[in-house]
């Protein structure tokens, strides 16, 4: 399962801009890329990195529908 999958478009978003994971979780990899890279994207890139990774998680696991869309 690709880890986009337990996260639903906002979470994603926070994730993308400060680097933490719901219930302020902060994944090592995270806290060392967002500051310098990826907390510069817009919304509508981090939502089409969202969109491009959940169809990618549906085409792979053969699932019809995803998590809750934006």
């Amino acid at each position: 399962m690709l880890v986009v999958a337990g996260y639903d478009a906002g979470a994603f978003r926070t994730l993308m801009r400060t680097g933490k994971a719901p219930g302020g979780r902060q994944p090592e990899l995270m806290a060392r890329i967002v500051p310098g890279s990826l907390s510069n994207l817009t919304d509508d890139e981090i939502d089409a990195i969202y969109d491009y990774l959940i169809a990618r998680w549906k085409a792979l696991a053969g699932h019809p529908t995803g998590p809750s869309s934006r």
